[in-house]
Formats: structure tokens, sequence, C-alpha cells
């Protein structure tokens, strides 16, 4: 991670060379080289940045029993996950830190997942953050735990079947290389993943561009509901994101 000084010599080492253009044609063809490396090559790079990664942010639709979901996740080793998911108009944010777990849900969430509560019993729960009580906080804990770069690279990168490079483009203003792969193995889906084109190469978007195989193998194993669905996500913030406990959480009624 560049500190602020080297922030600062980069630019007056921009502007030593009178335009700004001078430094950026090195880039810019560095680049485009590296976009033609082989795609297994690229994805090793990807394997070692996520190696070295200890937090990153996420975002989009993921499948979720059958249908898909808007969701957000933001993960920090060692301080913990939190996860905001939202399907139809239920709403549930999770939050996983050291030796405690914490849920936060709309009226809807509560309403779906809780038929037998009465509309003045979803009332008081709705809208609060709760501690998820010591009896499911283990299950509620290994669930959230299993997004972290280690089970991306596990689960997405290392089972990246025919991998190759099928151009370039930008992800949130990022220069990025495109990958595809195919979905033939238990547990993973034809897509594309966008790769950071300057180092750390980082991935930048996951999009799943088909149905995947049920199946597979641990925390890398998928329903057959969830291979059907859609799933396109961006990822930021890379070594830059933290995670806390939300504040003035109340026990479970």
């Amino acid at each position: 991670m560049k500190s602020l000084t080297a922030g600062i010599g980069g630019a007056a080492a921009l502007a030593a060379c009178g335009l700004a253009a001078c430094g950026s044609s090195a880039a810019s063809s560095g680049a485009a080289a590296y976009a033609r490396q082989p795609a297994a090559r690229i994805l090793r790079d990807v394997e070692a940045a996520l190696a070295a990664a200890h937090s990153f942010s996420a975002s989009g639709s993921v499948p979720a029993q059958g249908t898909t979901a808007t969701a957000s996740f933001a993960v920090a080793d060692p301080s913990g996950v939190s996860a905001t998911l939202q399907r139809g108009p239920a709403l549930v944010k999770l939050t996983t830190v050291p030796g405690h777990s914490y849920i936060y849900a709309n009226a809807a969430f509560w309403t779906q997942q809780s038929p037998q509560l009465g509309a003045t019993q979803v009332a008081a729960l709705a809208n609060r953050w709760y501690v998820v009580p010591a009896t499911a906080d283990t299950t509620f804990s290994s669930i959230v735990n299993q997004v972290s770069a280690a089970q991306l690279s596990r689960c997405v990168v290392a089972q990246a079947a025919s991998p190759r490079v099928i151009g370039t483009g930008t992800v949130a203003g990022q220069r990025a290389v495109k990958v595809r792969f195919s979905g033939t193995r238990p547990g993973t889906a034809p897509g594309v993943m966008w790769i950071s084109l300057s180092a750390p190469h980082f991935p930048l978007r996951l999009q799943k561009t088909g149905p995947g195989v049920a199946g597979g193998s641990g925390a890398c194993r998928q329903s057959a509901a969830d291979a059907r669905g859609p799933e396109d996500l961006r990822l930021s913030g890379w070594n830059h994101t933290t995670v806390s406990a939300p504040a003035h959480a109340s026990r479970l009624p």
C-alpha cells in the first residue's frame, strides 16, 4: 500500500516529466502487454494477490434459495465479516466479530422467517440490532465466515476450468483484463472474472454467465437452486475495508 509521501513523490516525478502523459503511455503499454499473458499465468497472479489480502468489500446480485438477492459484504481478517442481503422486500444485515454475532432485519424479513409472530411482535423486532444467541452463534458464524479471500481463491480461481483472456475493460474506472472460464466442475459455473491490470492483480468483478453445476465439496458446495441463479459481484476496498460490531445491540426477546 502506498503511503502519502509515496504519492507526493509520484506526483513530483510527473511534474518533473513536464506532462502527465509521459508516464501514462508507458503504463498503458505495460497494461496492454500484461493483458496478452496466458490466462493461467494471470490467475496465478490473482491467487498470489488473494493470499496476501486481509480485507475487501463486494456488492451486487447473488443466488439465494432459488431466487436472486441484492447483497453487499465487508470482509476484514481478523476483525470480522458483515453482510447485507435483500430479497424482495425482506432485508437482513449480519455481522460477526470475534466472540459475537449480530442480526438486524426489517419487518418483511421477520414476517417471512417467523410467520408465527404477530404484527406487534414483528414491529418490536424490526429495524434493531440483536446479539445472536450463543446456541445459534456457531452455525451463524460458520455461514458468514465462508465469505473470505481464501474462499474466493479456493472456490473460484483455483476451480476455473479452461480459462482464456477475452479482452479488457474497466470496473469503477479501474482498468481490467477479462478472463472467461467454463463451469464444468461440480460447484462451479461459467463466468468472467475482471482482474486489475495493475499489481496487485485483485479481482474487480465476478460475473456468472450461465447455469452452474450443483455439488462440490466443503464450503465450495452449491445447491441446484443456487447453481441456476445469476450472480454479478463488484469487488473493491482491497486491504482497506474494516468491520466493527454494531453499537447498542440488544438481546433477542
